[in-house]
């Protein structure tokens, strides 16, 4: 065990271990305020406080005064290194946009992409508005959040030959993990649904619905909801996702957020959208009750 984590161990109570793409973060109450929320990351050497009106992001020597123990036996020179570098990860969107508007009407030079989008849900409108983008063999969805883009996923053409065995691309350096899709909008809703497609999520975004792409819901994904409006949280992944389903509502329910998930045959984009609509609504509804873990929506 590293010195600084035998420091953080006896300093505070309780503490929990977390691996994430981002690195080891350690748990533990905030020693400004706290709240039992607090996260630090040992890389990095910075901590931060998910409580809404603290928010503290302390580095390695504004959390010094709260440590039981010395930290010269620490790295110096890998102590500054970290605690002060917090500059974020520059991503660049690839591809063109794949739809314009000029004069009121929608241009594209991939009448191909756009039409194959849009049998997966995703309207000519909503290319526009999201964003979308292509290259010469994938679709790009960015990903935004305070207004910035941090992250995007980039779908192989699912209609040709596969050239690459990666269905799915994301962008070097960012933790997918640690977004939801159009989070912007999604954090001011009171109900969220959740699907694991991009495009489905696009599809779907009128009835307060977004992605946390896949089927597992992180702690950090976790917190983002407990800073929200949501009052209230229906999954609706894929079939066959019900473990990781399950897991997550129960996760969900100790943090007092309303949860349910729903057992579907296939994808969302398998039915009806009125019947997904349906589900949706009686997911918040069953959700709110408080008394079931899912609902068969089969």
């Amino acid at each position: 065990m590293k010195p600084l984590e035998k420091i953080i161990i006896r300093s505070f109570s309780p503490v929990r271990f977390r691996k994430s793409r981002a690195g080891t973060e350690i748990n533990f109450p905030c020693p400004k305020c706290g709240h039992s929320d607090f996260s630090f990351n040992l890389e990095k050497r910075i901590g931060n406080c998910f409580r809404a009106k603290c928010k503290w992001t302390p580095n390695l020597q504004k959390l010094k005064p709260y440590l039981k123990g010395s930290l010269s036996s620490l790295d110096e020179s890998l102590e500054a290194t970290h605690s002060e570098d917090t500059t974020p990860v520059q991503i660049s969107l690839p591809g063109s946009v794949l739809v314009w508007l000029n004069k009121g009407q929608y241009h594209t030079k991939n009448q191909k992409v756009v039409e194959k989008v849009s049998e997966r849900g995703v309207s000519i409108d909503n290319q526009f508005s999201f964003g979308l983008t292509s290259t010469e063999d994938r679709v790009y969805i960015p990903v935004y959040e305070e207004g910035k883009l941090v992250n995007y996923v980039g779908r192989l053409f699912w209609w040709l030959p596969f050239t690459s065995p990666q269905r799915y691309t994301y962008a070097k350096g960012v933790s997918t993990s640690d977004y939801f899709f159009n989070w912007d909008s999604a954090s001011k809703w009171s109900e969220l649904s959740l699907v694991e497609n991009s495009f489905n999520a696009i599809w779907l975004h009128k009835f307060q619905c977004t992605t946390n792409f896949g089927s597992h819901l992180s702690q950090t994904q976790i917190d983002k909801i407990l800073n929200s409006n949501i009052e209230s949280i229906v999954l609706l992944f894929d079939e066959g996702a019900d473990k990781s389903a399950e897991k997550a509502v129960n996760r969900l329910k100790e943090k007092g957020i309303p949860a349910v998930y729903v057992k579907i045959k296939g994808q969302p984009d398998n039915h009806p959208e009125e019947y997904i609509k349906g589900l949706i609504y009686e997911g918040h509804k069953l959700a709110k009750k408080g008394s079931q873990v899912f609902l068969d929506g089969r």
